[in-house]
């Protein structure tokens, strides 16, 4: 509200603003109402790391719901496993991505191939009671113990993490904030929701270029980061490739 026509997010070609953003989450929102979701529900989201992803990941907690994040390149058995464990009641996706993962007995919404579904859907925001306590998201283990395990994250931790990196290290509506991971990974929750709660630019990096120092140096260069978080083998990619960094440049050090 305080800057609607601000870029909120990029990813290659396409952009939305604010205003953009949250009508476009807001009429994927009311669709997920009218197929059941509402506090208490789950819905699993499967979509590339893109400008529909934020919609997407937007639009469950609009509607109340927590989101069950599954990473397109993952076995279609961990998919199967993490939509059948959680019980989600929708999956939202894309319609190339249907022939890989089986939605078991979730309803299926498909960001591209229901677009014009979505469409009709007024853009106002909806009237829907949030509290610190409700679940936002659903997120997997690697497994690596055994069997992957479903680690319910509510609100309030979500609100108190990205409200201390606001403070330290400190983001404001001229950072571009560069998103180098899958939101099936916890370290990436600050990078969806902490430009997008302090009107900066969040920018979603290509994976093929997050593999590559040299590309994704260009990247960083390029979009004009000022905020980057990342795990300790990326920032040794960066390196390896000889990137210098730049003294505006705010990094995070995520873990392994």
């Amino acid at each position: 509200m305080r800057t609607p026509e601000a870029i909120a997010v990029t990813a290659g070609e396409e952009r939305l603003t604010y205003r953009a953003l949250d009508g476009a989450s807001n009429q994927l929102a009311r669709e997920l109402v009218e197929l059941g979701v509402g506090p208490g529900a789950l819905v699993g989201i499967c979509v590339e790391r893109s400008v529909e992803l934020v919609r997407a990941m937007l639009a469950v907690l609009k509607a109340g719901a927590a989101y069950v994040p599954i990473e397109p390149t993952y076995p279609p058995q961990r998919q199967e496993l993490m939509l059948a464990s959680s019980a989600a009641t929708v999956l939202l996706t894309e319609q190339r991505l249907l022939g890989v993962i089986d939605p078991k007995r979730a309803a299926v919404l498909c960001v591209d191939a229901d677009r014009a579904r979505i469409a009709a859907q007024p853009a106002e925001p909806l009237d829907v009671p949030s509290d610190p306590g409700q679940l936002a998201y659903v997120i997997y283990t690697s497994g690596s113990t055994g069997q992957p395990k479903g680690v319910q994250i509510r609100h309030g931790s979500v609100a108190n993490l990205v409200g201390y990196m606001r403070d330290r290290p400190g983001i404001g509506p001229d950072d571009v904030l560069a998103n180098l991971t899958t939101p099936a990974f916890d370290l990436s929750v600050p990078d969806w929701y902490l430009p997008l709660t302090s009107g900066a630019r969040l920018v979603i990096v290509p994976r093929e270029a997050t593999l590559d120092g040299v590309e994704l140096a260009d990247w960083l260069a390029r979009a004009g980061a000022t905020f980057v978080q990342a795990t300790p083998t990326t920032w040794q990619l960066l390196v390896d490739a000889g990137w210098k960094g730049s003294p505006s440049l705010k990094i995070v050090c995520g873990g392994e």
